[in-house]
């Protein structure tokens, strides 16, 4: 046994790394931190290849957060090996800038000096000075999501799966068409990274791909083609002249329902850090509640896909922040708790207020466009607008 180390070194350096990983003294960041200064001084002196150690390292890291990580449900929903392997780029990337740390320890390689030659003092200040930002940005970084138990514990408190409020057909629809309307039209995909979730919200597209359709004869078809070709430029000329307001919209809106639900739950600080938020919800959205709907099939005897999309809603409602003149309620049953009943005008300015559009609409619009679009009496949505909080 006193033989079995000799000239196994990496097998050392696989054990201590894995044995700091699981170690319940430090936070996450601070184990990476100390992991990354640990491989970096050993590839500095040459003490072991780099190559091996950050292969060794990623089979660890692996291990550590899908594996052994103490969190119960992330370990009972995270079970499919390819949400495993998003969780893994997502942590890797966004988190720990583990691509940044690579092509930093490249500056000081050999590999590097053939590509560009620079004098030693430049070359280690460079990396020293990139070091020093991926290290302060993983210690600082103060957007953090919580554990998976946390999140479906909080569900748990507030919204039974077995049994939970379902809203009637007309506050649905008044729902889901200022929200998402391509909500029930896609039982399995939770984020807007699919053509249901497009479609609905370029409505011009579809209704120039409907006249690409029903025209007669290839003539009208190659008009209506060129009609649409014309009407992409023109879009995209529109955005590239405002490339700040264009992305500020990608990342300030834009989010399913469900999305919605997943940062009300998940976020435990750095709520307003728009675009790490927005990346996580990409990620995680989808495994999370694919992952929680499979959980629950297995806990009970049916789980349709209409049941669980009714449960979002249920989870919507309670756990989405609601904005009306600068004060924020934490649900929709704090922001009505001075009503005893709610009619659907009040749910309609309810739903309004969901991302502050209430406090942006200009009246006249609001009982124009709303009541005509969703069949609701003007002077209903006024006394409704006296009935909210004050």
């Amino acid at each position: 046994m006193e033989y079995f180390f000799e000239n196994n070194i990496y097998i050392i350096f696989a054990i201590i790394t894995l044995s700091f990983l699981c170690k319940p003294n430090y936070n996450d960041n601070k184990k990476i931190v100390i992991i990354y200064l640990f491989i970096t001084m050993l590839a500095i002196f040459k003490i072991l290849d780099l190559k091996i150690m950050l292969i060794i390292f990623l089979i660890c890291f692996f291990l550590y957060f899908e594996f052994l990580i103490d969190d119960e449900f992330k370990l009972i929903i995270i079970k499919n090996f390819i949400y495993k392997i998003f969780d893994f780029i997502y942590l890797l990337t966004f988190k720990y800038l583990f691509i940044f740390y690579i092509l930093d320890l490249f500056i000081i390689s050999t590999s590097f000096s053939h590509l560009i030659y620079l004098p030693p003092f430049v070359k280690y200040s460079i990396f020293i000075i990139i070091f020093i930002i991926i290290i302060s940005f993983i210690t600082n970084n103060d957007f953090e999501l919580t554990s998976f138990t946390k999140m479906v514990n909080k569900l748990n408190s507030k919204v039974d799966f077995g049994k939970y409020p379902k809203l009637d057909n007309d506050k649905k629809n008044i729902l889901l068409f200022i929200e998402d309307r391509s909500f029930f039209d896609r039982p399995h995909s939770y984020t807007i990274l699919c053509w249901d979730y497009i479609k609905y919200r370029i409505n011009k597209i579809n209704e120039v791909i409907q006249k690409i359709d029903d025209a007669k004869g290839r003539h009208h078809k190659i008009k209506n083609i060129w009609l649409f070709l014309k009407y992409a430029f023109k879009q995209i000329k529109k955005q590239m002249q405002d490339i700040p307001r264009f992305w500020k919209r990608i990342f300030y809106g834009h989010s399913t329902i469900e999305m919605q639900v997943f940062r009300s739950i998940a976020v435990k600080s750095g709520y307003t850090k728009k675009h790490l938020r927005k990346i996580a919800e990409i990620f995680y959205t989808p495994i999370f509640f694919r992952g929680l709907k499979n959980y629950y099939k297995l806990n009970n005897q049916k789980v349709s896909d209409i049941y669980y999309k009714n449960y979002i809603l249920a989870c919507y409602l309670n756990f989405s922040l609601v904005f009306y003149k600068g004060q924020r309620y934490a649900n929709y049953y704090e922001f009505f708790k001075h009503l005893k009943t709610i009619n659907n005008t009040d749910f309609l300015l309810y739903v309004l207020c969901l991302s502050s559009k209430l406090d942006r609409l200009n009246k006249e619009k609001l009982l124009n466009y709303y009541g005509l679009m969703l069949g609701l009496n003007k002077k209903d949505i006024a006394k409704s607008l006296k009935r909210l909080p004050k």
